[in-house]
């Protein structure tokens, strides 16, 4: 749960883009936007109706602790794009190459859905690999993955990303 609390804040900020706006969002608000079911909208309603943490976050207001708006990236060429990872990669870590499609403006999905547009396909695929077969959905490599890196900008020609030791063991997100 830790893990989709990590990946679903990013996304409420992404979203609300201001600490107000997700408080007094209603679980309608937050099932709207995708990668956030019944389930996961009702546990951040409670967590922002529970007395105790109204009380710690005006807490923190008042100490002074200012809550910055995420910036919007300028150039969005993967904009409205939806990727899902399966299996491991070998040039960077999957949290490192989550970063890099949602610098430019795509998002990052845990499993494949009609709104999926690509599945970056890795070392020892899972489940997602048949999902994606079944629904038609475009599979990259990790070689076309880059390759599509690279003509967005987010890659030069010479980087050659690094090793995902410990990756297998931390994947964030997906």
């Amino acid at each position: 749960m830790r893990q989709q609390a990590h990946c679903a804040s990013s996304t409420l900020a992404s979203h609300f883009r201001s600490l107000d706006a997700v408080r007094y969002a209603s679980r309608q608000e937050f099932e709207a936007i995708p990668g956030i079911g019944p389930k996961m909208s009702r546990a951040i309603r409670d967590f922002f109706a529970d007395e105790r943490n109204q009380r710690a976050i005006e807490a923190l207001l008042k100490a002074g602790v200012q809550v910055i708006e995420p910036r919007a990236p300028k150039e969005q060429p993967l904009g409205g794009k939806t990727f899902v990872f399966t299996g491991a990669l070998d040039r960077f870590p999957r949290s490192e190459a989550r970063k890099r499609v949602e610098s430019l403006g795509a998002r990052v999905s845990s499993s494949v859905s009609r709104d999926t547009d690509y599945v970056v396909v890795g070392t020892d695929p899972g489940q997602k690999w048949h999902a994606a077969r079944e629904q038609d959905v475009k599979m990259l490599t990790e070689s076309q993955f880059i390759a599509l890196l690279r003509e967005a900008g987010a890659m030069t020609r010479r980087e050659k990303g690094g090793s995902n030791d410990g990756e297998r063991r931390n994947r964030p997100c997906t």
